[in-house]
């Protein structure tokens, strides 16, 4: 069965689901897999398997952009430590320091971005266009534009923090959506 105007539910031949059976299933991702959006929670009537070809998709895209994302980050961040350590100056302050308390949670940034990131990606891929570099690269600047410029607004304007080091978090965060949007676009199209 599938939605159509005014609500009716119509019957529906998917042989995934079997002859005459069909499922009820929820909708977490917002849209059916020929990308028709129903909006968040909603209740569809689809195969027994696609909602678990979504998820596996979504985690996998999600895990291989976290393990590149580890790797470029913190690579990165080593360089650039090497080559530009007046920038890390600022740095040294008890107010970036936890005293090696919540180290994991640094460590982990690049898996938890790359999953809620993926789970981004999962819900509007259908908008970006064109060669999966430039959807990629379109993502990044969307998830910058839409998430991270109000972030960072709001924490030069309340802070005492340099307008260097906001723009630089800025350029940071843009940069790994779009490493992680390309992955993404490869991966999960």
């Amino acid at each position: 069965m599938v939605p159509v105007q005014g609500g009716e539910l119509q019957p529906q031949d998917d042989s995934r689901a079997g002859a005459g059976k069909f499922r009820l299933g929820y909708c977490i991702w917002g849209h059916d897999k020929d990308h028709t959006s129903y909006g968040y929670g909603s209740v569809l009537l689809r195969g027994p398997d696609d909602i678990f070809v979504d998820m596996k998709k979504t985690l996998l895209s999600a895990l291989i952009a976290g393990v590149i994302l580890f790797l470029l980050c913190y690579g990165g961040l080593l360089l650039a430590i090497n080559f530009l350590p007046y920038f890390f100056v600022d740095y040294i302050n008890p107010l970036y320091s936890s005293g090696g308390k919540r180290d994991i949670l640094f460590y982990t940034h690049a898996f938890v971005l790359s999953l809620a990131l993926s789970f981004f990606w999962q819900r509007f891929k259908g908008l970006f266009k064109g060669s999966f570099i430039l959807r990629g690269v379109e993502f990044g600047v969307v998830y910058g534009l839409v998430a991270l410029v109000p972030v960072m607004w709001i924490t030069f304007s309340s802070l005492d923090v340099t307008f260097a080091m906001v723009f630089s978090w800025l350029f940071y965060g843009v940069c790994q959506a779009m490493v992680a949007g390309i992955v993404f676009a490869k991966v999960n199209p």
